[in-house]
């Protein structure tokens, strides 16, 4: 580190035109400055000369700043850069002249100061703002920098995707709250919360108020830029076209289903019919109705699930509430898996002794998915346990199995739509995967949780938690 420079020549005045001529000049430097300035250090002389080799081409400016001190006799300040053994070091030089009483300039005093390491954070941060800069105005993804109040800066593609034009921008027309719909800031608020905590937030899906009044689904994160007060950099990624194709994918499954529902419907009817006439004695027919009877039902339930998210997609997945004993409920479930399932015992352990309010039917297609998954996932394991537990204001029921278990990769997988577990052989089970997704849903409507535990080749604990009184 530098601190201080001291150049003065016998109190005389300065021919400026000798200034260049190095014998003429000492300079004064304490310890800490001469290993940069002169070769070697030595602790008991404070007084060396100046040695031009030091100084690249750029800087060897620095004596004809002195001479422009002595012939001005006004200060200088000037950033120099300085070569010592192939190293580059950059000084900052404040000169200043010294003068006698009669106003002549007798000398130039001054103090240098290193600033190299400021010298490459600031260049670190020009190639950081450059690259910034050129991610902005790349266009690839609408950027803007913003704070609850107002936004600062934004790109031409954040611009495009709300509507609005540089000019508003510049007028402060455009502001995070008045395009955000009301029904986003409560997540607007908890993304801002994550913000302040972790300095990033996860990403998370919202709308904008386009300037003609529409809305537009962005994918939003952000970065923190300050805390005090709250700025942040977003990134903002218009898929309005992606929710298009959603929806006209979720409108096809919706369509579809409903045309399915009315002949399978009209099937099962005529299935059961065509068994209540069948003679006892022809075995054969009988057998072949209730094959015939079991794939309808099947049938139907995949229809009803695709239904399902169909109505989960649009969010009218409706729940009527009912009081019960949630006890003799989960009694009637395993009761009815017992007379169709005899490749495992399903046992029962404990009781919660409570009863819930919840919409019974929901809550049975969620346990009654969570028996049939244990079922499939265990083959050639003969036990399955429900355990019934109960805390001061919650349910809990746990299905446990001993079959193939879920990696720890694919736990939080396993509740996404059409997700599809496959064996240790690399075959898929039966299935098109929602019946978790469609099962967590209906959890979450009723705010509660499903929570997986499980260990590959060990076999798996699915946990639903229910409020006994849901709000």
């Amino acid at each position: 580190m530098f601190n201080s420079l001291f150049i003065r020549l016998n109190n005389h005045p300065i021919d400026s035109d000798k200034i260049m001529d190095d014998k003429l000049l000492q300079t004064a430097l304490n310890g800490s400055a001469v290993t940069v300035f002169a070769e070697g250090k030595d602790p008991k002389r404070t007084i060396v000369y100046h040695r031009l080799p030091f100084f690249s081409p750029k800087t060897n400016l620095l004596l004809e700043l002195k001479r422009e001190v002595i012939e001005t006799g006004k200060s200088v300040r000037r950033e120099v850069e300085i070569i010592k053994y192939n190293k580059i070091y950059y000084v900052f030089l404040n000169l200043e002249p010294i003068k006698d009483e009669t106003g002549q300039v007798v000398g130039v005093a001054g103090t240098a100061v290193d600033i190299t390491r400021s010298k490459k954070y600031q260049g670190d941060l020009l190639k950081s703002e450059e690259r910034s800069r050129r991610l902005i105005d790349s266009n690839i993804i609408g950027v803007v920098i913003a704070d609850t109040v107002k936004i600062y800066e934004a790109n031409e593609a954040f611009l495009k995707i709300i509507g609005y034009s540089k000019d508003d921008l510049k007028k402060n027309k455009i502001k995070w709250k008045k395009i955000t719909p009301i029904e986003w800031q409560e997540s607007d608020q908890k993304a801002m919360e994550e913000l302040l905590k972790s300095g990033i937030n996860t990403p998370i899906e919202k709308e904008f108020f386009r300037k003609d009044g529409s809305r537009v689904p962005v994918l939003v994160g952000a970065a923190m830029i300050e805390a005090d007060p709250l700025r942040w950099v977003s990134f903002v990624l218009d898929i309005y076209d992606q929710k298009l194709m959603e929806k006209r994918k979720d409108d096809f499954v919706s369509m579809s289903s409903h045309e399915l529902k009315t002949p399978v419907t009209i099937l099962k009817a005529y299935s059961q019919i065509l068994q209540k006439l069948s003679s006892p004695n022809r075995t054969e027919t009988l057998g072949y109705l209730n094959k015939m009877n079991a794939q309808i039902t099947r049938l139907t339930k995949i229809i009803n699930d695709l239904l399902d998210i169909s109505k989960i997609r649009v969010g009218k997945l409706v729940t009527v509430n009912e009081r019960f004993s949630f006890d003799q409920f989960a009694e009637e479930i395993v009761n009815n898996f017992r007379l169709t399932v005899n490749t495992h015992t399903i046992k029962i352990i404990g009781k919660t002794g409570k009863e819930i309010c919840a919409d019974r039917d929901r809550i049975g297609q969620v346990i009654n998915n969570l028996i049939s998954n244990a079922v499939k996932y265990s083959p050639g394991k003969e036990k399955i346990q429900i355990i019934l537990e109960s805390e001061t204001d919650n349910v809990i029921l746990k299905v446990k199995d001993f079959g193939l278990g879920i990696s720890k990769a694919n736990q939080e997988k396993i509740f996404q739509s059409f997700y599809r577990v496959f064996d240790e052989k690399g075959a898929s089970f039966p299935g098109l995967g929602i019946g978790l997704f469609i099962a967590s849903e209906i959890v979450r409507l009723h705010h509660g949780t499903l929570l997986v535990d499980s260990k590959k080749g060990k076999g798996s604990v699915f946990t639903l938690t229910l409020p006994i009184n849901r709000q």
